[in-house]
């Protein structure tokens, strides 16, 4: 989002007020702060959820004395420390053993997924009930929705419909 900041225009205001609810409904939130203006003093939402980012490090004479990562867009400095803290941010390790650490709530969603494919797979086998096997497909597409965000029934019936030959 753009533009946090006081305002009087109506429309302004809506969209800053979507702004600040996108932030509150979020994992993590990168807040971009221009280095050659420096952090407001109105800026409050300081927890963990939040790093602050300095762009324009380029165009600053003065150390990064802030806390947070100082980068520069036009010249790439700073940007592997960046991308390095989403990685981190995210749970992202990069040990083959545990590749990706995803949070709690994904888990189990992808296990809601997988049980649904897995009923609708022997629901399919033992009965031939093709019908049985798409509403655990729902179930499943479902589950991932939590993750991945919307993916409606209709796009899944074009998904199976485009992959398969289904008859009378």
């Amino acid at each position: 989002t753009a533009g946090l900041r006081d305002s009087t225009d109506t429309v302004e205001m809506i969209g800053i007020a979507r702004a600040r609810q996108a932030m509150a409904d979020a994992d993590h939130v990168l807040f971009l702060v221009d280095a050659s203006d420096g952090l407001h003093s109105d800026f409050s939402p300081m927890d963990d959820k939040f790093t602050l980012v300095f762009n324009k490090m380029d165009l600053v004479d003065r150390p990064p004395t802030a806390t947070g990562i100082w980068i520069s867009a036009t010249r790439g400095d700073g940007l592997p420390e960046l991308i390095s803290h989403i990685k981190s941010v995210a749970g992202f390790d990069s040990n083959p053993e545990t590749l990706f650490t995803a949070r709690r709530r994904h888990m189990t969603a992808l296990t809601t997924a997988r049980d649904a494919v897995e009923r609708g797979i022997s629901q399919l086998r033992m009965y031939n009930a093709g019908e049985l096997l798409a509403d655990e497909l729902l179930q499943a597409q479902r589950g991932l929705n939590e993750i991945t965000g919307e993916f409606s029934a209709d796009d899944l019936l074009g998904e199976i419909f485009a992959g398969f030959c289904i008859g009378k």
